[in-house]
């Protein structure tokens, strides 16, 4: 006797299908899945954890999500100024529909600069509700900022990059102790531009000085590191470790200086090598760069060891980019590594030399290029 047993995604309870939809975008929720059958259409109107994206989408979609989704069913929020026309449009209507937003929890703004916040009165409304923020490419002030920030006080996440004279970790500490009580993780990567003496390292010191506190070392474990590239004069960077950018272009110089509250000094390619290998070593997670996605590194000079080593700390990678480095030529080794700990790498490109004897020069170069024909 057969059983015939009818598998339909429409006999799932609807809470597992909220479940799915959690791990979907808004667009393709409401303009794909919802236009399926009336009982989709049924059970997208009970989903109430939509995360808006509103960093690239068209003009039509942006109006159809607007008028369509209750605010009140959206948890995260996306806005940006690279895409202007949509979000000009979001601007214009940024008050009315932000008092909506009762269940938001989390925020991220890019390129957004101070105009937009008080031209559209965000400042005049209080995120209680608020545990995470993230804001890409700051422009505002620390005053700026912080005046803002005076409106998330239940933020337990807070990113920020760039941003204007925010190297001051005294301002911050006494900052977040009276406001933002229970803020958990506080990411940063900061740069300014500030005149620099003779004695770039007593510089260094006065500044790194302020994030050596109890507060930031014991209590909050949040280190940082303090960096000045004398090709690039005038430029201080901070940054929290891990570094928070998700983007990540190292170029070698043996001129950069550095100061780290994490006992790190890298002031030169093959240093940063060694002291990520040797904290790896000493605590397995503390330096993983799991956010990192892209990594260039350029006139590298370090044994193959320890760039591996290395490279076992960003095991998101999608991107590398790697020049100069001698004895690299073992295509074996890199398949292996590759195949073994970078999974999610799509594009690897690299420029190495090798200095070794050559008797037949065409034979020892297809020995070398037949080790790089594999099927990966």
């Amino acid at each position: 006797m057969t059983n015939n047993i009818n598998l339909s995604i429409e006999k799932l309870p609807v809470e597992l299908l909220h479940r799915i939809f959690d791990n979907i975008d808004a667009e393709t929720i409401f303009f794909s899945i919802r236009s399926v059958c009336r009982l989709f259409q049924s059970v997208v109107k009970t989903f109430d954890r939509f995360i808006l994206n509103f960093q690239s989408i068209s003009k039509s979609n942006f109006y159809k999500l607007c008028r369509s989704i209750d605010p009140k069913n959206v948890i995260s929020l996306t806005l940006s100024n690279e895409i202007p026309k949509s979000n000009q449009i979001f601007w214009s209507i940024s008050l009315v529909y932000f008092q909506q937003f009762t269940r938001l929890r989390s925020i991220t703004f890019h390129d957004i600069d101070e105009a937009q916040f008080y031209t559209n009165n965000l400042t005049s409304i209080c995120f209680l509700q608020l545990t995470s923020l993230t804001i890409k490419n700051l422009c505002q002030t620390i005053d700026e900022f912080q005046s803002f920030l005076l409106l998330t006080p239940s933020l337990t996440y807070l990113k920020c990059i760039n941003g204007r004279n925010m190297i001051d970790g005294k301002r911050w500490e006494q900052f977040i102790e009276q406001n933002l009580f229970q803020l958990d993780k506080f990411e940063f990567y900061f740069h300014e531009r500030r005149s620099i003496t003779e004695q770039p390292y007593t510089d260094l010191e006065l500044i790194i000085d302020s994030f050596r506190t109890s507060f930031w070392i014991e209590k909050k474990k949040w280190f940082v590191t303090c960096e000045y590239d004398m090709s690039s004069p005038e430029t201080i960077y901070l940054y929290t470790i891990p570094i928070c950018q998700s983007y990540m272009n190292y170029v070698s110089k043996s001129e950069t200086n550095s100061l780290s509250t994490y006992s790190m000094i890298m002031n030169n390619d093959s240093s940063i090598i060694r002291q990520c290998y040797t904290r790896m070593k000493s605590n397995s997670t503390s330096m993983h760069f799991q956010q990192l996605t892209s990594l260039t590194i350029e006139d590298f000079h370090a044994p193959i060891d320890e760039l591996e080593s290395f490279l076992l700390l960003t095991s998101s990678l999608h991107y590398l980019k790697l020049t100069n480095g001698e004895n690299m030529l073992d295509s074996k080794r890199w398949e292996q590594f590759i195949s073994i700990n970078l999974h999610q790498l799509e594009k690897f490109e690299f420029y190495f030399y090798d200095w070794r004897p050559i008797e037949h020069t065409p034979t020892d170069l297809e020995l070398i290029i037949d080790k790089f024909r594999t099927r990966f």
